[in-house]
């Protein structure tokens, strides 16, 4: 059953030269979340992380390029916080701080 969130931590590479001879730089990471059976990585996580790779190469191009680095099952609903009240919280705090 795919009821699982499995986020994905890729490194995004982008080639600052051609095809032919590409120069690869690193540019930050990149995010990717896709739904699946929690069992097939508890089970086989070497199969897992092979198939993440493989999707990670598809989802490649000439210009652009992810390199798995980590996963992590997420197995309920993220929780969105508030961006105001956070917003309101740094910007007390912040005064604070810089006002010794």
């Amino acid at each position: 059953m795919r009821d699982t969130i499995c986020q994905i931590t890729a490194q995004c590479y982008e080639n600052y030269s051609d095809s032919v001879n590409p120069y690869w730089k690193p540019k930050g990471s990149q995010l990717f979340t896709i739904m699946v059976d929690s069992d097939d990585f508890m089970y086989s996580p070497e199969v897992a992380i092979q198939t993440i790779e493989e999707l990670l190469l598809e989802e490649s191009n000439p210009h652009c390029k992810y390199e798995y680095r980590e996963h992590e099952l997420i197995f309920s609903t993220p929780h969105m916080l508030s961006s105001d009240k956070f917003e309101d919280i740094f910007s007390k705090k912040a005064e604070l701080y810089y006002s010794n």
